[in-house]
């Protein structure tokens, strides 16, 4: 139970209040970045909708960096599922305290297998362009796994450090009553190149 409770704090985040000196800029950005990706409500939307997080992980890089704080979309998924591709933020299986955040990879009914660091959905190789690998070797439970079912209210999710990841290849599934939304903005980053951009 040590070493899940460990992992999950490695493959998570938590969640923060920003405070920020210039209050107005930040919500300037949060209108020109947000509005064209709201997913069923129109550009007028509340930015309560919107919850922000800081990332405290090295599981989503290249995508997300450890330390960078985000949007999550609340709303997003009130008239339909996640996609395969989307970045969800979902309750730790093993901390109901906790929120993690990976990327969908197979959805209800797909089957996923891993072989050899390649991933094989519904029988076909998929290209990962965000993919990163740290280790040239092989690991049984990381790269070689299933063949698995994904079941109807469920996702199969994966973080994009592949070799550095505590995901659905060990502890399943997730529900999809445990997603709360979908990331879809850096609000900011260490590195200033990447404030305002899309999450995807």
């Amino acid at each position: 139970m040590q070493k899940s409770q460990s992992w999950c704090e490695a493959g998570g985040f938590r969640k923060t209040r920003f405070v920020h000196h210039n209050v107005l800029h930040i919500i300037v950005l949060f209108i020109i970045t947000i509005a064209p990706l709201q997913v069923g409500s129109d550009a007028s939307a509340d930015i309560s909708e919107y919850k922000h997080y800081k990332t405290t992980a090295i599981s989503m890089v290249p995508t997300l960096l450890d330390g960078e704080f985000i949007l999550v979309n609340r709303n997003c998924y009130k008239d339909q599922k996640p996609q395969r591709g989307d970045i969800i933020v979902f309750e730790c299986p093993y901390d109901s305290n906790k929120k993690m955040i990976k990327r969908v990879i197979a959805i209800g009914t797909d089957v996923i297998k891993g072989e050899n660091k390649n991933i094989y959905l519904n029988g076909q190789m998929i290209h990962e362009p965000y993919v990163q690998h740290t280790r040239d070797e092989t690991v049984k439970e990381l790269d070689n796994f299933g063949p698995v079912t994904v079941p109807e209210d469920a996702l199969f999710v994966m973080g994009d450090n592949r070799d550095e990841s505590f995901d659905s290849r060990f502890f399943g599934v997730v529900s999809l009553d445990k997603v709360e939304g979908k990331a879809v903005c850096v609000q900011w980053s260490k590195k200033s190149d990447r404030n305002g951009s899309r999450i995807h």
